[in-house]
């Protein structure tokens, strides 16, 4: 269905009359906004203030006959009423197919792709941070394709979309935990993981709900501060010789966060850069 909004400027004592006969004649939705950019200070409490004249928009189906309605409104409010068809939503753009090396697909829900062998991880494209094409996600999704062990229990922190946790249970990790503190990621990345029938294989949550186990390779593409403060925290649980995959860092904060993990008892074994952003890879020391 396409729509309409009709658009009336009403002195505030009208506006409940003109909203009730904007409901009754089929609206699906009104609007009210201030027509004289007039401010409204602070209200006391029970008010709800309105401004001395208000815009109201009111949203109708394209198959409402809205001649009468606006001639009705005219005669109320002296002012002019303008109807003005609304475009329809633009369609979402697509995003392409995105192969790493030779051993994994990126794609949207529906894409198809070529029988190559190489893996496939599709993702609701748009629900939340992590499609694979930004730097700081490719940088991490690079370092799985090719170098990330089998048998491996991965933590992707701050997951989005859970692309990492995904794309390293389906090349070679057993088991993987991903853990955000927004809600609409969480979400995310268990419709993701639907998606792609791994649901039995990972866990995902917010912080406080990580599980009491130690994990061979973290991915953590957050931000630096957040990375330095959680650089003890993933010492703690990683295993001897783990590793952390570090991104979401500027090239001009990379010696700021070496300086961090290797304080914190991490040997830093290399990373990439891409469009700006760097990926670190460090490393659990063993105990001396």
């Amino acid at each position: 269905m396409a729509w309409q909004q009709l658009i009336a400027r009403v002195p505030r004592d009208r506006v409940a009359e003109i909203e009730g006969l904007l409901e009754l004649a089929g609206a699906a939705s009104i609007a009210l906004e201030d027509a004289t950019d007039t401010p409204l200070f602070e209200p006391l409490p029970g008010e709800a203030p309105l401004w001395p004249e208000v815009s109201v928009k009111a949203l109708f189906g394209d198959d409402v006959d809205l001649d009468r309605v606006r001639g009705i409104l005219r005669d109320a409010t002296g002012n002019d009423v303008r109807i003005e068809p609304l475009a329809p939503p633009a369609e979402p753009p697509r995003f392409p197919p995105l192969k790493f090396g030779n051993r994994l697909w990126v794609v949207s829900a529906d894409d198809a792709v070529p029988d190559d062998g190489a893996a496939v991880v599709r993702l609701h494209r748009g629900f939340a941070f992590g499609t694979g094409e930004h730097p700081t996600t490719s940088l991490c999704v690079d370092w799985i394709a090719s170098s990330l062990e089998p048998y491996t229990v991965v933590l992707d922190y701050g997951c989005g979309s859970g692309i990492l946790a995904l794309a390293a249970l389906e090349l070679g990790a057993v088991r993987a935990f991903a853990i955000d503190n927004d809600p609409q990621a969480v979400a995310a990345a268990k419709a993701n993981a639907a998606l792609n029938g791994l649901e039995g294989r990972i866990s995902v949550g917010p912080p406080d709900e990580m599980p009491a186990v130690r994990f061979d390779v973290i991915f953590a593409n957050i931000l630096v501060r957040p990375l330095i403060e959680l650089s003890a925290l993933f010492h703690e649980r990683l295993v001897t010789g783990g590793r952390a995959i570090l991104s979401g860092v500027l090239v001009e904060q990379r010696a700021e966060l070496e300086q961090a993990y290797a304080a914190a008892g991490f040997e830093i074994e290399g990373g990439a850069e891409r469009g700006g952003w760097v990926r670190l890879d460090v490393r659990k020391r063993a105990t001396d």
